[in-house]
C-alpha cells in the first residue's frame, strides 16, 4: 500500500482513508487530466448525484492538503478521537441509518501545517 503516513502498526483501513481524504481540488483535478474546470464540476456532480461524494461547500471541493501543498507549506493532522459508537437519533436519521445498526465513526482531528493549528474538525 502506498505510505499513508504513520506506516507500521497502523491499520491498513486506516492507512486508506488518510490517502482517499485527500481529494484534489478542482483546479489540480482539471490540470492533471487537461480538462476545463466545467468539466471537472460536471463529472463532480454526477457523482454527488450517485451518492458517491456529498458537497459540502456549494462553492468547491476543498482538499486542505492540496492547498497547503501548493502554497509550499507542509500539511500534517492529529487525530485527537477515532471511535466507533452509536448514532444519536437526529444523527441516524440524516444518514438514514436502518433501526438495527446505527453504529457510526466519530472522528476529530487537528490539521496543521508547519507545527502550527490550521483547523480543527469538528470545531469545538
Amino acid at each position: 500500500m502506498q505510505a499513508a503516513g504513520d506506516g507500521e502498526g497502523v491499520p491498513k483501513y486506516i492507512q486508506l482513508a488518510r490517502i482517499l481524504r485527500d481529494i484534489p481540488t478542482e483546479s489540480a483535478l482539471g490540470q492533471t487530466y487537461r480538462v476545463s474546470r466545467i468539466t471537472v464540476r460536471q463529472a463532480i456532480d454526477t457523482l454527488v448525484r450517485d451518492n458517491f461524494l456529498q458537497r459540502r461547500n456549494i462553492a468547491q471541493v476543498y482538499s486542505f492538503t492540496s492547498e497547503m501543498e501548493q502554497m509550499g507549506l507542509s500539511p500534517s493532522s492529529r487525530v485527537m478521537v477515532l471511535a466507533v459508537e452509536e448514532a444519536d437519533e437526529e444523527t441516524a436519521r440524516s444518514l438514514q441509518l436502518p433501526v438495527d445498526d446505527r453504529r457510526v465513526t466519530r472522528l476529530s482531528r487537528v490539521r496543521m501545517w508547519a507545527g502550527k493549528t490550521a483547523s480543527r474538525f469538528p470545531s469545538p
